[in-house]
């Protein structure tokens, strides 16, 4: 469960890249995003941001025909970056960044992540991304049908986050907090898994039929995470949703 305020999906990625999804697995899945966007515009929220996540590890390394695929298909441009990786001794470590703009220009950005050693056989992650500010819900469903179908005809099965967040023009007590949470856990006929609660803050993971496979956390399974923050500065309340996790700044 994700247990950091302003927790990002550069840190989210790396963590999941250097531990091999050590304490959560993953099954293959088809992400079913309606309960989400149908919980912020049941409670009236002002949806801000939206993101489509796709992380995994390879089991071989992408063919040429493969990447070709994906460049074809995503429209895609290579952008030449310095690697974000130190290298250590008797390892290396590379990436490879392509983006492109989706439709009314909602960027697309995909990596191709290796690294190893002299002593282990190389490993390689490929992370796609498309995240939208300041958009409407509508394209949601469709990039994530889109990107799986994709990766699909590269022969790369998709491993789908979703992850939503939107506002309410004044900051929620405690007890607000927690019955907002009652009600979305009540609405997606889910139950809490795990939980962390302070004075200003709630983040829960949850199993919901509704959703998708779900992930192993602690041994329990977990296809939903709601978190709620209040910005004393703005003075709202910012909710964040993902399934299976939350895949986005908060």
């Amino acid at each position: 469960m994700v247990k950091q305020w302003g927790f990002s999906i550069l840190a989210l990625g790396i963590v999941f890249l250097y531990t091999g999804w050590s304490h959560l697995s993953a099954a293959q899945q088809t992400v079913n995003v309606h309960p989400l966007v149908q919980t912020l515009q049941t409670n009236n929220w002002q949806l801000e941001s939206w993101m489509v996540h796709h992380g995994a590890p390879l089991n071989r390394p992408l063919t040429e025909r493969q990447l070709n695929h994906l460049v074809r298909y995503f429209h895609l441009q290579e952008r030449k970056t310095d690697s974000p990786f130190q290298p250590t001794p008797n390892s290396t470590q590379s990436e490879d960044v392509y983006f492109s703009d989706w439709r009314r220009n909602i960027p697309l950005e995909i990596r191709v992540i290796r690294r190893g050693n002299e002593k282990a056989v190389s490993s390689h992650y490929l992370v796609v991304q498309v995240q939208a500010d300041g958009r409407t819900s509508d394209s949601l469903s469709e990039v994530v049908q889109y990107v799986s179908e994709g990766l699909a005809e590269a022969g790369i099965h998709p491993n789908i986050q979703v992850s939503i967040q939107g506002s309410t023009p004044r900051m929620l007590s405690r007890d607000e907090q927690e019955q907002f949470i009652h009600r979305t856990l009540h609405h997606l006929d889910a139950y809490e898994v795990e939980a962390l609660r302070d004075a200003t803050s709630t983040s829960v993971s949850a199993f919901s039929p509704q959703l998708g496979q779900p992930i192993m956390s602690n041994g329990r399974e977990m296809n939903v995470q709601i978190a709620l923050r209040n910005d004393k500065v703005h003075q709202r309340t910012i909710m964040t949703m993902g399934t299976p996790i939350i895949t986005i700044e908060y």
